[in-house]
């Protein structure tokens, strides 16, 4: 059985290869490229062309209405939310890769996050509280580079938001493992960057080289 992969590039310069994220963004779509019987979705989601629908009057008006009340927009816009929504719930394999902006995820990723952490389709209410709907079978990685050290330097730790906000938007889902891999001090005053970066790039092949060994045994 074929395994699924969701490539996730959340850089607003997403085909700058000067940028560290591109670079290992890449490197992973490369490596992928290693294996067969996988299909592999890509989103760049600062592509011009990618329809990313955004918090607004419209899709909350969307949410509360009939079917045969909603304007054309609206229809579009639950139609992309059940499409992406459906993409993340069947990926098996989901690699995000993001640079770190003031201290959390790019608005772009935030975005994407407010089209799939749906009521009813990855999470749901109950009297004791919400309950995610899909499981740790999924497997997730959040690649982020960052210029500052923010897992070592005190005067950053409490500010090291956007892995805190990845985890617990995924448990919310029901997803409680995330592998988080940090390329971090890439703008440090005499720090050797590439090597950082080819540092990096080997996580993310072993993380990849792993998850296709599990997803394999978990698929029969």
């Amino acid at each position: 059985m074929s395994i699924k992969v969701l490539h996730i590039n959340c850089h607003p310069m997403y085909s700058d290869i000067g940028h560290s994220t591109v670079k290992l963004s890449n490197h992973g779509l490369a490596h992928l490229q290693s294996f067969d019987q996988f299909e592999l979705d890509i989103l760049n989601l600062y592509e011009k062309d990618f329809f990313l629908p955004k918090v607004s009057d419209s899709m909350f008006a969307a949410w509360s209405k009939s079917e045969s009340d909603l304007t054309e927009d609206e229809k579009n816009i639950l139609k992309r939310q059940e499409f992406l929504v459906n993409q993340w719930i069947q990926a098996d394999l989901v690699l995000i890769y993001s640079p770190l902006h003031n201290f959390n995820v790019t608005s772009g990723f935030k975005d994407y996050v407010d089209n799939i952490l749906i009521a009813g389709r990855t999470f749901r209410y109950t009297e004791n509280g919400s309950v995610g709907l899909l499981s740790d079978k999924k497997r997730v990685a959040y690649i982020q580079s960052s210029g500052g050290v923010y897992q070592q330097e005190l005067k950053y730790i409490s500010a090291d938001i956007a892995p805190h906000y990845v985890r617990t938007i995924l448990s919310m889902m029901g997803i409680n493992k995330m592998h988080l891999i940090r390329i971090e001090g890439l703008d440090i005053k005499g720090i050797d960057k590439e090597k950082l970066i080819d540092h990096g790039k080997t996580e993310i092949t072993n993380y990849i080289n792993s998850s296709f060994e599990t997803l394999k045994q978990l698929k029969g």
